[in-house]
């Protein structure tokens, strides 16, 4: 669990530095990463969206039928669905980002206000951009899970094969 208390380190030290100096960048600097964190959480969405439903059809039905899940099968499909959840929450923030910029320009606010609002939205970004990272990362578990599930399949076929093939006496 080290790696998770580094990752939150770096993350802090990267939204507070990026939030810092986040005053001088124009919203318009900013957009552009704002984007590029929108197409990646889409990608995000779209990849975990298509392996959920082809490693558990079934399970995106059980809402709607009286299904038993083991719970083995239960921690694989979360695994799964939360990155989903993640790049959502993603998605709307940076939706919501390019609704009420337009809105915060047409008020007029003072030229005091406006590296707080550059330094704003950078903490917004680089915060989500950091969640966005781990988010990417999270999806290196069921990848491992299933990697490792292969090769536990290949190993016991292997071993069936070993044992069905006895040389004739």
């Amino acid at each position: 669990m080290w790696i998770n208390l580094v990752f939150k380190i770096i993350a802090f030290c990267i939204v507070m530095i990026g939030t810092y100096l986040g005053k001088s960048v124009s919203f318009k600097d900013q957009w552009l990463l704002y984007e590029a964190l929108r197409s990646t959480a889409s990608i995000i969405f779209a990849v975990a969206s298509v392996w959920l439903a082809l490693i558990y059809p079934d399970r995106l039905k059980s809402p709607y039928t009286k299904t038993s899940i083991d719970p083995v099968y239960k921690k694989g499909f979360k695994q799964l669905f939360t990155p989903i959840i993640n790049s959502i929450y993603v998605l709307c923030a940076v939706l919501l980002v390019g609704i009420l910029v337009p809105i915060i320009k047409e008020l007029n606010l003072s030229d005091a206000f406006i590296p707080w609002l550059r330094a704003a939205s950078m903490l917004l970004l680089t915060s989500l951009t950091m969640f966005q990272i781990y988010t990417v990362l999270s999806l290196l578990t069921p990848i491992a899970n299933i990697m490792n599930k292969h090769e536990q399949d290949a190993h016991v076929i292997n071993l069936l094969d070993a044992l069905t093939k006895h040389p004739k006496k």
